[in-house]
């Protein structure tokens, strides 16, 4: 599994992201299966109107790509939530805490943090999950000659 940051920020919502997080990140995705210049990613997107399973293109220059292993977990858990709703309020939580919490709706990041099972998934941005699968990434096995 691998997770995809995106980071080619085009519109005043993402500019939004990046300015609430201070992070080039606006948004991330769960890819469960990849080719060359695409993906098969779960996520939850303002765009779709929540949590859905979508393929999608992969340009480098829009994307970095993390490598986090098997995660067994998480496809089930998006498949559970499948169709509920983008949470905006969520969103605006990180400018104004106080907003009530949704059980039931779900941003990018926070999505992607619960069906890995890290704790408080509400409080995760792009930002903060791509330094804990940076922490976490499958790196090369080195070879000895």
């Amino acid at each position: 599994m691998r997770l995809l940051f995106y980071k080619d920020a085009f519109g005043p919502f993402e500019w939004l992201i990046q300015l609430v997080t201070w992070s080039r990140f606006v948004h991330v995705e769960l890819a469960v299966m990849h080719g060359p210049g695409w993906a098969l990613v779960w996520s939850s997107s303002n765009r779709d109107g929540g949590v859905r399973l979508k393929r999608i293109s992969v340009r480098p220059e829009a994307w970095e790509s993390v490598d986090i292993g098997d995660h067994p977990g998480a496809v089930a858990w998006f498949v559970a939530h499948e169709r509920q709703r983008y949470d905006w309020l969520g969103v605006a939580r990180f400018v104004l805490p106080l907003l009530p919490h949704s059980e039931r709706k779900w941003f990018c990041s926070e999505a992607v943090a619960a069906a890995l099972g890290l704790p408080k998934p509400h409080k995760w941005t792009p930002k903060a999950l791509h330094r804990w699968a940076l922490n976490r990434a499958i790196q090369p096995a080195a070879t000895s000659t």
